[in-house]
């Protein structure tokens, strides 16, 4: 009699673990889609952040082509929230190796490279990847500590 009752609360217990897991994939699934992330495979950013080409003119921080350690510094202050709203300009190279384009910097080795993400507001039209390319944009939070560049196509030049 005893082990007919423990099978029906492994039966209950499992059932509970399947629902939760079911529930959960539907919330992730539901707020990936709240977020604004509306990436694709051309970049392309949402509408949901603009920025004025008044305010790309002035930037707070510049990082000059192989200064590796430079764009560490900055992608570190960036992924912590301490580069929000700030305008930043880097010369670097493009980078492409999956949906989102980023700036970065190469060690001096080559073998290292480390970048941030940027987003080119209402355009589907980006850089090559490996375009050596100056970008001013601004520093956003696409999603909750997801922080991001975002620019306007003038103010993407290859060099």
């Amino acid at each position: 009699m005893v082990k007919k009752s423990n099978k029906t609360i492994y039966l209950i217990i499992g059932a509970v673990i399947l629902v939760v897991v079911a529930v959960t994939a539907v919330l992730v699934i539901t707020n990936k889609n709240k977020d604004g992330d509306s990436s694709s495979s051309d970049g392309g950013s949402s509408s949901s952040y603009k920025v004025s080409s008044a305010e790309l003119k002035n930037p707070d921080v510049k990082v000059s082509y192989g200064d590796y350690d430079a764009m560490e510094a900055l992608s570190s202050d960036i992924q912590n929230g301490r580069m929000t709203g700030k305008v930043v300009e880097i010369d670097g190279l493009v980078s492409h190796p999956g949906q989102s384009y980023s700036i970065v910097q190469a060690d001096a080795d080559g073998k290292q490279k480390i970048g941030t993400v940027f987003n080119i507001e209402d355009s589907s039209e980006y850089p090559k990847d490996g375009t050596h390319i100056v970008i001013t944009a601004k520093v956003l939070e696409k999603s909750a500590l997801n922080y991001q560049l975002f620019t306007l196509k003038e103010f993407v030049r290859e060099k």
